[in-house]
């Protein structure tokens, strides 16, 4: 699927295969996530996408950071074709207080390079917050 949702960012990474935009309000705790290309189709939002070229995932619960989280899992994308994105990666545990687990959830290199490339392309008033706890300035 192509989108127009992501030229604005895949112009600069034009090697990269454009991965199936998701809007849905069904994601809980967080404003997206990315799912790396594998040969299967999965059930979202009522429809079923092929997961070939990735999908990323937004949630539509945060109009304000929809472009933030587009920035944010494009990010995710292109470390999976440059062999930056682990295997696995540390989930974020709302159990905690919320700074310490932004703090620790971004000590992980691929989240704190995504983090710091959406504030680079689409800055936020979320993004600037978590820029702030990642760099200890709250």
């Amino acid at each position: 699927m192509r989108s127009l949702e992501l030229r604005w960012l895949a112009r600069h990474d034009k090697e990269l295969l454009l991965p199936a935009i998701i809007f849905s309000s069904d994601i809980d705790g967080c404003a997206g996530c990315y799912y790396r290309p594998e040969q299967a189709e999965y059930l979202l939002g009522g429809v079923f996408v092929p997961f070939n070229r990735g999908v990323i995932v937004v949630n539509t619960k945060f109009p304000e950071l929809i472009a933030g989280t587009l920035a944010h899992e494009w990010r995710h994308h292109w470390q999976h074709y440059n062999g930056l994105l682990p295997a696995t990666v540390n989930g974020f545990n709302s159990a905690r207080p919320w700074e310490l687990e932004i703090a620790t959830f971004f000590e992980q290199p691929h989240e704190r390079d995504a983090l710091l490339y959406q504030h680079l392309k689409a800055a936020d008033h979320n993004s600037q917050q978590m820029m702030d706890i990642v760099h200890g300035r709250k």
